[in-house]
């Protein structure tokens, strides 16, 4: 009977992000997997970045709009009564160096935020950003408010609050121009368990060289 690499695929349809308990699971399914074929198998843990989102929200002024949002953990917290500064659009990292961005808010059309453009905001003092998910082309019911968190090559720069909205959101919001907006961010920073499986097939010809195979299972 050959193996049945889809059969495993359906064992780990699930979502198993870094760190959390699913990708535990999956780990120990893998691990599980290569004993059944006669490998042995050991799973390694190391720390990753987590957060626990507690609030989010975002609310645009003159004229008031409010917009279903999603936190960005790893970005930082706002005071709990929130921030609000100016309203501004930021396209790029020649925009942000040029415009005075000192105690606003900026909207960038990206959830990836570009790590020059981040640069940029943190030195120049931004309060929050606005980061934005899916295409102008797709209506909101089509396009999830995935949670999202800064990586290292961002907030090594420094931290700046920042919450996520869909795209089509965002378009509705540049045609309204909005002179302020008021962003609320409230989470908690952690350090979680991620972890690797890892497996070794002894060779027989050639006992010295060795051949690592990898790949992302979270």
């Amino acid at each position: 009977m050959s193996y049945k690499s889809f059969d495993l695929l359906n064992k780990i349809y699930f979502v198993r992000t870094g760190g959390s308990k699913e990708e535990l699971h999956a780990a120990e399914i893998l691990k599980s997997e290569c004993e059944s074929l006669g490998v042995p198998a050991v799973i390694e843990s190391f720390k990753v970045d987590g957060c626990k989102i507690h609030q989010a929200s975002v609310k645009f002024l003159e004229p008031d709009m409010e917009v279903e949002c999603v936190g960005v953990g790893m970005s930082s917290s706002t005071p709990e009564e929130g921030i609000t500064g100016e309203f501004t659009y930021i396209t790029s990292a020649q925009d942000a160096i040029v415009q005075d961005v000192k105690g606003k808010v900026c909207l960038i059309h990206s959830k990836l935020v570009n790590p020059k453009i981040y640069k940029t905001l943190v030195e120049k003092e931004a309060s929050a950003l606005i980061l934005c998910c899916g295409s102008v082309y797709e209506e909101n019911e089509n396009v999830d408010l995935d949670p999202y968190m800064y990586r290292e090559r961002n907030y090594k720069h420094g931290k700046i609050p920042a919450v996520c909205i869909r795209m089509k959101d965002a378009e509705q919001v540049l045609r309204a121009k909005p002179k302020k907006a008021h962003v609320i961010m409230i989470e908690d920073e952690l350090q979680n368990d991620s972890h690797n499986v890892v497996a070794t097939i002894e060779g027989t010809k050639f006992p010295k060289e060795v051949i690592a195979f990898t790949a992302h299972f979270d």
